[in-house]
């Protein structure tokens, strides 16, 4: 859906469900549309509201209606993490549903001046906003999260879906915390939308409710430093990390079968996840003070 104010430019781009059940989606497009009546009250410029991944979330209806009690894993994706495939190399080589799906986004994301990717989780988390080098830059200290991490899109192996945003031009950043089903992580979601239609003066502060803008949070900062890739089936955590754990230099992290993988530097161990091959087990941290 585009919401035009016929007042150029910029465009900013509004997009979730790159994965599975991330369905918070629905609603915060529900909010704008509904709450905010954006089409209504959008001052200047262009939004963008974009299913990302349409056939993962037809899934996940799908296998939520026959009983599946995986399903939320199941329908992460049809055949791709539509979050690590979108390099140029794999843009070029698009062999399956999700590359096929980013081409055609790559369309709209290549025009973009600002892309807001939501994302939720499984489990209970912090809420945590994400940034790009380049978005840090411009958007410093606006957004309300307990944990803000600085240059993870940029360290990722396989491409997000921001990189294709960012490498034509525009400025990507994501938000992501606990799912939909608790209202008080929804309205992080909507305090750090409303945040940013404010920065970029798209509404007017009088048109929105002002109790939907939260009490500033700790905004505890981590400049992401590297990673630690599940290579193989032989990968095995050293123990079972926690977000935020701390790790001295040259500390055990993970094993890949008998060679034990080390820590290059005192760090913390951001976003731990058993997932899959070819994908970062965690992100290594630095706190900025």
């Amino acid at each position: 859906m585009l919401i035009d104010s016929w007042k150029e430019w910029p465009i900013l781009w509004i997009s979730a469900c790159t994965h599975w059940w991330e369905t918070v989606w629905l609603e915060i497009v529900d909010y704008v549309l509904n709450e905010i009546d954006i089409s209504k009250n959008l001052i200047k410029w262009k939004i963008y509201l974009i299913l990302s991944n349409i056939k993962a979330y037809e899934k996940s209806l799908e296998l939520k209606k026959s009983g599946d009690p995986d399903y939320i894993i199941n329908a992460r994706y049809v055949e791709e993490n539509m979050n690590r495939c979108c390099s140029v190399e794999s843009l070029n080589n698009p062999i399956n549903y999700e590359r096929q799906r980013a081409n055609e986004l790559t369309e709209v994301l290549k025009k973009l001046d600002y892309q807001l990717d939501i994302h939720s989780t499984m489990n209970p988390s912090w809420s945590m906003f994400i940034h790009t080098e380049k978005s840090e830059n411009k958007f410093k200290n606006i957004f309300n999260t307990d944990e803000i991490y600085i240059k993870l899109p940029d360290t990722v192996i396989g491409k997000p879906l921001l990189d294709v945003t960012e490498r034509n031009g525009g400025i990507g950043m994501a938000i992501e915390t606990w799912n939909q089903t608790n209202k008080d992580w929804y309205k992080v979601w909507v305090d750090n939308l409303l945040r940013l239609l404010l920065e970029l003066e798209m509404i007017d502060r009088s048109t929105i409710d002002s109790s939907l803008l939260l009490d500033n949070k700790a905004n505890e900062k981590f400049d992401i430093i590297g990673s630690i890739m599940i290579e193989n089936d032989l990968f095995k955590p050293a123990k079972d990390f926690n977000n935020l754990d701390f790790v001295k230099q040259w500390e055990v992290v993970a094993y890949d079968g008998d060679k034990e993988i080390l820590a290059d530097s005192d760090c913390y161990i951001i976003m731990p996840s058993n997932k899959h091959s070819g994908e970062e087990y965690c992100f290594l941290a630095k706190k900025i003070i």
